[in-house]
């Protein structure tokens, strides 16, 4: 139940993280940790909303009807994407402040370690 819990929270993250980039994606780009330095930007960071509605949606999905320990393992691997989405954001020197790249840093490490936790606790059983 605990796991099942934490998965419902990380579908609803990722689906508030996507909407909040299709909206405003300029917005947005702060708590991704991209600079929009060229007006064709907003574009990529619609595409990145469109990736996390998708992976919260597909989450969502397997929380419905898949085993925990296969939801344990999706989690698993969404959180590669978050830890490289974490990588990409801290090799972008460009942030206009530091307080912008420790809140987008915050933001992917947050939630790579929530992923890989709540994996880990639906593979536990839990």
């Amino acid at each position: 139940m605990i796991g099942l819990a934490l998965a419902a929270l990380n579908v609803v993250g990722l689906l508030a993280i996507g909407v909040g980039g299709m909206v405003a994606p300029r917005a947005a780009s702060k708590e991704y940790g991209i600079v929009l330095d060229d007006p064709r930007a907003a574009g990529f960071i619609r595409a990145m909303a469109a990736r996390d509605l998708v992976l919260g949606g597909l989450l969502g999905m397997m929380a419905l009807v898949a085993t925990r320990h296969t939801l344990g393992w999706a989690m698993w691997l969404t959180a590669f994407i978050a830890a490289i989405d974490l990588l990409v954001v801290t090799a972008d020197r460009r942030a206009t402040s530091r307080s912008w790249l420790a809140r987008a840093t915050l933001l992917h490490a947050g939630g790579t370690v929530g992923l890989l936790i709540t994996g880990a606790v639906l593979l536990a059983g839990y």
